[in-house]
């Protein structure tokens, strides 16, 4: 017997994003969460899944807004198949969770009657499949919380038949170091003890990347990339379609779900034309893209004064268009020969000609605070001498 289900985990919405500085942008990020769950609806249902499972971190906080529960779960219940989901480490479960308040049970009645929260450790039918939920109760879990399927005794597994069992499950496996991991360290599962055989599809959450890490034991990683990715291989912005099948591997499709586009970009610059080369470059990549890319820019080289002009208005140019651009600026500024002769050996302008001699004594006889004020008052006058 086989069956077709999506996998999703760690959406982890009301994430407030408080690194970027524009609170229009900050929105905008926060509702690409909200609207991947009906990209995930539109994969569910054309690629012929029976239910959607999500493993853990629907919530970036056990303590989201009410308009951040209500808007989730109107979105869920637009799905229109069955979904399950266990809490995870930011939602977690337990005393006084959200999930068992009046108010959540009340509007998941009312917006999502679709939805099915499995907070105990049994397992529940759904759809012709065994789905084993492993909930975590607490952040922070010193156990592992899939010990319970372990213990299950031959006859409960017999119950079973041929249906397919899945595992669904919220931490960092065992042997997958966390100093490689999105999530935290704690919450350990170890895949190597669960019952050989038994199981035929591991759903995981915690890590943002999609990635497998055993026969049929997946990440299905966050559907909507939150960060930069950190390691090698970290593939986040991806749902897995599973055809899960009784006593074989299943089998999984990586759908790419991202509609927000996060850039890491290295650039060396030592020259106006590298310059010029890399200015071509944002407009051909990013040219005619509004409000769909951030970037993390690291620059490196050296440029005389004009072209760090250059280079700060290339970046002004292109950070409205932009929801976030963290530069790191490692350049060195160094005034070209010409850059220095049209300043210190202007004959018809003798003030402008002493300030910079003045100034450049300073720049080059002082490596520390008062350098870089000459330098900065340097390239003033370089400006204010090319506007003249």
């Amino acid at each position: 017997m086989a069956v077709t289900f999506l996998h999703t985990a760690d959406w982890q919405l009301g994430k407030p994003y408080g690194w970027v500085t524009d609170n229009e942008q900050q929105i905008r990020l926060r509702d690409a969460r909200f609207e991947v769950i009906d990209r995930l609806g539109e994969i569910a249902r054309q690629e012929g899944a029976r239910f959607v499972v999500v493993a853990g971190d629907v919530f970036d906080s056990n303590r989201p807004s009410a308009n951040t529960i209500a808007t989730a779960l109107g979105k869920i219940g637009q799905i229109g198949l069955k979904v399950l989901m266990i809490p995870g480490n930011h939602d977690h479960g337990g005393t006084g969770s959200l999930w068992e308040t009046r108010e959540f049970v009340e509007q998941s009645q009312r917006l999502a009657p679709n939805l099915q929260v499995l907070l105990t450790a049994q397992p529940v039918e759904v759809e012709g499949t065994v789905v084993l939920p492993c909930p975590l109760l607490k952040r922070m879990e010193t156990s592992d919380t899939s010990i319970w399927i372990r213990q299950l005794p031959a006859e409960t597994w017999a119950t079973f038949g041929q249906a397919p069992r899945v595992m669904l499950a919220h931490g960092s496996v065992q042997a997958f170091g966390s100093a490689a991991m999105d999530g935290e360290a704690p919450n350990q599962i170890d895949l190597e003890q669960l019952p050989k055989g038994e199981l035929d599809y591991v759903a995981l959450g915690d890590w943002h990347g999609v990635k497998k890490v055993g026969p049929s034991a997946w990440y299905s990683g966050t559907p909507e990339i939150d960060r930069f990715p950190k390691g090698v291989g970290n593939r986040p912005g991806f749902c897995l379609v599973v055809t899960a099948h009784r006593g074989a591997e299943a089998d999984v499709k990586e759908i790419p779900t991202s509609h927000k586009a996060w850039h890491q970009m290295r650039h060396e610059i030592h020259s106006n034309e590298e310059l010029e080369l890399l200015t071509v470059q944002f407009h051909e990549q990013f040219g005619s893209r509004v409000n769909q890319d951030l970037i993390e820019l690291e620059i490196t080289g050296s440029l005389g004064l004009e072209g760090q002009d250059r280079l700060e208005k290339m970046l002004a140019m292109i950070r409205p268009s932009l929801i976030a651009l963290d530069v790191r600026d490692r350049m060195t500024i160094t005034p070209t020969d010409q850059e220095i002769e049209s300043l210190t050996l202007r004959a018809a302008d003798p003030l402008i000609s002493t300030v910079a001699k003045r100034l450049l004594e300073r720049y080059r006889e002082d490596s520390g605070k008062n350098s870089a004020v000459a330098l900065s008052a340097l390239r003033e006058l370089h400006a204010m001498a090319c506007r003249a």
